[in-house]
């Protein structure tokens, strides 16, 4: 018996989205088990903040596209409601008119699909998942990326921008959701720990099923030291993420060992900016070490990776341990380039615990001098062409897109059997 699956999730390749690149690299597996037949519901390209990458559309091809939504959203009205009533943008989020159009997704599937599966973020994938599991009654996988409702003052989720209409009616929503799936899969155990608390009537239906890398990806990266020593930030930052405490290191360094380091040394980042984070870099420009060149397609964001010396990951300062849950899928992409990884966090994080030991070195926000000095020794094992100090090549199975998937599958076909 062939399970037919259909995926609701607007984060579908070829959009440009961290959270699309792990629905990407799912689905490059999913498809390939002639266990399944997959279907999608996603939206139309291009879909705002979420622009399409054509090094990505490989991921999406020979997936049944049941129907794209479009999404009706301008940026600049978005602005406006902003300023009126931010509530209407956070029902769930400003893509709700794609769960609004539940509907037109049932009138588009020809054939009653046997599960569903939704990704999100964003979260009105989940909605328009709700409304199909009302309409048909079928087992439901319900993944969350982030924590959807769940917040507090130190955690910086998107429900900490909330009003408070809107806390209300995205809790209510979320236990609505968490109610009626079969399943509920998160990223990290810290996340299940998390809502197992919130939710204990709920704690057998969460699992795990982390963020992921491309196995296809994987390819021997032996270490040849280059002209330059170059140190590699790849991602966005956003409100709740700021490279100031890194930019601060760098300048601490600058000021230290410029003449001694001379143009050997290079820091590059890419991805979008908030423009506070802008202004931030822009305060940094006199240092020449460092090199942002915006948002590139994402086989160039590989390729960086794959010629780097080191790899950076910078997170939310969350100081809470118990709300620390979050796991950075970029860190997945350093696993497969093969290189030390420099993590900005706090002891308590999800990426402490991947990273700390195993992957690379650690240093909190406020340990900008530390952080100084290991750039600095990071420079000297440069001069000393130390390949065993930069190269990490044990990649795991844990964290293995093919791994995963088949896990999945293995969810679906139990699922599909039990009714």
């Amino acid at each position: 018996m062939i399970v037919k699956v259909l995926l609701t999730s607007i984060a579908f390749p070829p959009k440009r989205d961290p959270e699309s690149l792990q629905v990407a690299k799912y689905c490059s597996f999913l498809k390939r088990d002639n266990r399944i037949a997959l279907s999608v519901i996603t939206s139309k390209d291009p879909t705002l903040f979420m622009e399409p990458d054509a090094s990505l559309s490989h991921y999406g091809e020979g997936i049944d596209v049941a129907t794209t939504l479009n999404i009706v959203e301008n940026r600049y009205i978005n602005y406006l409601i902003r300023k009126v009533n931010p509530a209407w943008l956070q029902r769930p989020d400003s893509k709700f008119s794609f769960w609004w159009q539940s509907q037109r997704a049932i009138a588009s599937i020809k054939d009653k699909p046997d599960i569903l599966y939704s990704r999100s973020y964003p979260v009105s994938s989940t909605l328009l998942a709700l409304q199909l599991k009302k309409k048909w009654d079928i087992p439901w996988v319900l993944h969350l990326s982030d924590p959807w409702a769940q917040s507090s003052s130190s955690f910086l989720s998107p429900a900490t921008k909330f009003t408070e209409s809107a806390r209300v009616w995205n809790k209510a929503q979320e236990l609505l959701c968490f109610s009626l799936a079969d399943r509920i899969s998160l990223t990290s155990q810290k996340t299940i720990d998390l809502y197992a608390k919130i939710y204990p009537q709920f704690r057998e239906k969460f699992v795990y099923y982390p963020n992921v890398f491309d196995d296809e990806l994987i390819q021997s990266n032996p270490y040849a030291r280059g002209k330059k020593l170059k140190i590699v930030y790849n991602g966005g930052f956003g409100d709740a993420r700021s490279p100031l405490p890194y930019l601060e290191a760098i300048a601490s360094l600058w000021k230290a060992h410029q003449p001694e380091i001379g143009n050997a040394i290079e820091f590059l980042f890419t991805g979008e900016m908030t423009r506070a984070n802008t202004e931030i870099f822009d305060r940094y420009r006199h240092i020449s070490w460092i090199n942002h060149r915006g948002v590139i397609a994402y086989r160039d964001v590989v390729s960086m990776q794959r010629e780097a010396d080191i790899l950076v990951n910078i997170d939310s300062d969350i100081p809470d341990p118990n709300h620390a849950v979050f796991f950075p899928s970029k860190l997945l992409d350093y696993m497969v380039a093969q290189r030390r990884i420099i993590a900005i966090t706090n002891r308590h994080s999800t990426t402490h615990d991947v990273v700390h030991g195993k992957l690379g070195d650690c240093f909190s926000f406020t340990e900008v001098k530390e952080l100084a000095t290991f750039l600095y020794h990071v420079y000297q094992r440069y001069l000393q062409n130390d390949a065993a100090f930069f190269t990490k090549s044990e990649v795991g199975s844990e964290y293995s897109a093919k791994f995963n998937a088949s896990r999945l599958v293995d969810l679906f076909t139990h699922l599909a059997k039990i009714g």
